[in-house]
């Protein structure tokens, strides 16, 4: 057997408590009518008291409160099978590596942000499947489509910026190969979020977007960063030291918001705008969430039954039948 709610089972000290409020009431009323009449008086005063009538009905009252604890921490025993149908859309996250996420003009980092975001959102979309994907100059599948929202929120944290093996950063390739993921007829259920802060070193960003405005596939877009951008680290090189240009200037990474605002508003999705690590991403999460649902599959559950209507079958009986017992009556009620 086990519990629902095993922390409620706390609540069952309420049952001796029960009997204590009830003993410490017996000896108060029987030393005020002991001050006002001798116990041998009490029938002939038309009083009937009975110890044996008030412990019967406290002990009935203790096993309901104590069966209504039982009920409401949900015991469970027995198991059975149900054949469910799952429902749910299927979303693509793109994310961005590249070195210029770590420009820290979003505290602390573009990249932390953007994984901090990413983890929010997997909480929101609980039962959907995602698939994720991690962007430089070329592409790497970090998890297929899966329901599995845990092992995509370990994928996130694993993601290092410039891990991959060309650097830069390829718009187009990455949504390209997002909406390869997708079966052609059922891009109604499914939409690509891509986080990024819009720096684009490829040439194919057109292409891409006319495709998915022709298949129906929405890009939802994070786009992390501010428009005053900020230097970028060199990753390995020590505090303070930033990529240089070709004249030996710092480069300085801004949000390319122009690029990614028009990809939103082409194939029909979301733009958000990231400054911060608070930053609201429910229009984001209202637009995975509002696709229409298509069928995951079926699969089959295997649950414990609930047995909570027995104790609680058992609370009521116990609370009806103490109803009926009085302590304290007048005598010609006991006759």
């Amino acid at each position: 057997m086990s519990w629902a709610a095993p922390e409620r089972l706390a609540l069952l000290m309420l049952a001796p408590m029960v009997l204590l409020c009830g003993w410490l009431w017996w000896r108060r009323m029987n030393k005020a009518l002991s001050a006002w009449a001798g116990r041998a008086q009490w029938p002939r005063l038309g009083i009937d008291a009975s110890r044996v009538r008030l412990w019967t009905r406290l002990v009935l009252i203790s096993l309901a409160v104590a069966a209504s604890v039982l009920a409401i921490a949900r015991p469970r025993w027995g198991e059975s099978e149900r054949t469910v149908e799952r429902v749910g859309v299927d979303t693509v996250v793109i994310l961005d590596s590249s070195t210029s996420m770590l420009v820290a003009d979003v505290t602390p980092s573009r990249m932390a942000v953007a994984k901090t975001l990413l983890g929010r959102l997997t909480e929101h979309i609980e039962g959907h499947r995602v698939a994720l994907l991690q962007m430089e100059g070329t592409v790497r599948a970090l998890t297929p489509m899966t329901a599995d929202l845990e092992a995509v929120r370990l994928a996130i944290e694993s993601v290092q910026v410039g891990s991959l093996e060309r650097p830069g950063t390829d718009l187009g390739l990455a949504l390209e190969r997002g909406a390869d993921l997708f079966l052609p007829g059922e891009e109604r259920h499914r939409g690509i979020l891509l986080i990024t802060d819009g720096e684009d070193h490829g040439d194919n960003l057109k292409t891409a977007e006319r495709r998915l405005a022709e298949a129906g596939i929405s890009v939802h877009v994070l786009a992390v960063g501010t428009d005053q951008g900020g230097p970028i680290p060199v990753a390995g090189a020590g505090r303070g030291v930033y990529k240089k240009d070709g004249q030996g200037q710092v480069v300085i990474s801004k949000l390319g918001v122009d690029s990614l605002t028009n990809l939103s508003e082409i194939t029909g999705g979301q733009f958000v705008v990231v400054d911060r690590a608070g930053a609201s991403i429910e229009p984001v999460v209202d637009a995975i969430l509002g696709l229409e649902a298509r069928s995951l599959g079926q699969e089959t559950i295997t649950q414990k039954e609930e047995r909570f209507q027995l104790p609680l079958l058992v609370s009521i009986l116990a609370l009806a039948s103490a109803a009926l017992i009085k302590p304290l009556r007048p005598v010609k009620e006991a006759m």
